[in-house]
């Protein structure tokens, strides 16, 4: 037997052609030949539109992110009150204006308004919120408040001696509440 898987002289067995007439598997034939060179173009095209998709959206995401750094740079602000200039180096000292400005007077704190609450079924309004005493645990030093500011209502479970930060809605500041003293059906303390 030789290589190419013949015998020497022998003729082919019936059935199968010689070697030399199969047709070689290994190289298309030309119906598929043609069938391979028609989906090249395609699947080509496929691959040149996706990364032109890929290079637009990097392009477009560049221009997004880095469209602020073509402005001119920001400019560094000087402290308050104080009014630097270009000099010659022979006075380096910042130029002061005449003008100050005075200094920022802090809110004043609101004082405390003390309460004396019993269990009902109606707020009462207390400074700039309102309470409604719904159940207290004199055992526990824990009572339930519902709490109204300015929203809607809530409930809330409050210790005895703990702040409560109760916001105001639309930002317009917030309270703390206190409950000093906590008996049957009764509650006493501050809101500020």
């Amino acid at each position: 037997m030789l290589h190419d898987g013949t015998t020497a002289g022998l003729p082919p067995p019936p059935g199968n052609p010689p070697p030399s007439a199969q047709p070689n598997s290994r190289l298309p034939q030309s119906s598929g030949r043609k069938q391979a060179l028609s989906s090249r173009p395609s699947s080509l095209r496929f691959l040149y539109i996706g990364i032109a998709a890929v290079l637009s959206c990097a392009l477009a995401a560049c221009f997004i992110l880095f469209r602020q750094d073509h402005s001119s740079p920001p400019k560094a602000q000087a402290p308050a009150g104080s009014v630097t200039t270009s000099v010659p180096a022979q006075a380096s000292a910042p130029v002061v204006s005449a003008r100050t400005e005075a200094p920022k007077q802090p809110e004043p704190v609101p004082e405390p308004v003390q309460f004396n609450i019993r269990r009902s079924k109606s707020f009462e309004k207390i400074g700039p919120v309102r309470l409604r005493l719904v159940k207290t645990y004199p055992r526990r030093n824990v009572c339930d408040l519902y709490i109204a500011a300015g929203g809607p209502s809530y409930q809330k479970q409050v210790h005895l001696d703990k702040p409560i930060q109760i916001d105001f809605p639309d930002g317009n500041g917030s309270a703390e509440l206190i409950v000093t003293s906590i008996r049957a059906d009764q509650i006493s303390g501050s809101v500020q």
